[in-house]
């Protein structure tokens, strides 16, 4: 009896009945002691946990990443509005500013507001050639220059040649318009006055200044079909 239990005990034969045999277990499963209970029993985990918690980790990371990027995407929309804000702000106070310098211009009461138009702009457009030098010489005095510049003002064309046929056609006829020319060059069988040296010329001249000046503040281009 004595030397059975020596055999059992010999190296290699040790084995306890509350143990399995190690050597044989699978290679995909570990062991792990259980230590919720009072005797020793060896539990079996499947290694393809790990795998399970590796992705349900990246699983919560995509989750908790996903909010990060649509606040990325929100706040860069959230700066492209308030850019384009920006420029349209900028518009709107370059024209307010055009609005005050051309308020600033206008007279300050109702009374200075009021234009009479002055006697010698009612025999517009004159008719030969004397009423022709004669307006001349009424424009030469100040207030009467301002009075024709306001008579004019409204008078509009689609460029600057189309304005200034607009003006002549106003303030004199063809008969009268034929007997000059920009120079005054003689021409074959008659003689032209000079144009350019006239009192008036130097209004439409002055006046094709203005409507230029409010062209290129207002966005538009001389020498296009933009109305002045």
């Amino acid at each position: 009896m004595v030397q059975n239990n020596v055999e059992n005990l010999t190296p290699g034969h040790i084995q306890s009945k509350s143990q399995p045999n190690l050597t044989n277990a699978p290679p995909d499963y570990a062991f792990a002691r259980n230590t919720g209970e009072s005797k020793d029993v060896i539990g079996i985990s499947d290694t393809t946990n790990s795998t399970n918690t590796g992705s349900n980790h990246t699983i919560n990371c995509r989750s908790g990443c996903m909010p990060s990027k649509q606040f990325a995407i929100q706040q860069s929309h959230l700066i492209q509005v308030v850019t384009d804000l920006s420029v349209q702000m900028n518009e709107v106070n370059r024209k307010l500013d055009l609005l005050l310098a051309r308020s600033s211009l206008q007279p300050i009461n109702q009374q200075e507001d009021t234009f009479t138009v002055p006697d010698f702009l009612t025999n517009l457009p004159v008719k030969d050639d004397t009423s022709f030098c004669h307006l001349n010489e009424q424009l030469k005095i100040s207030h009467n220059k301002q009075s024709i510049m306001k008579f004019l003002a409204g008078i509009g064309g689609r460029n600057a040649r189309s304005l200034t046929t607009n003006i002549l056609r106003r303030i004199l006829l063809d008969e009268v318009a034929e007997l000059y020319s920009l120079t005054g060059k003689q021409m074959k069988n008659s003689n032209k006055k000079s144009f350019l040296t006239t009192d008036t010329c130097k209004i439409i001249f002055q006046l094709i200044e203005n409507k230029a000046l409010e062209s290129e503040t207002s966005g538009s281009n001389l020498g296009t079909n933009e109305s002045f």
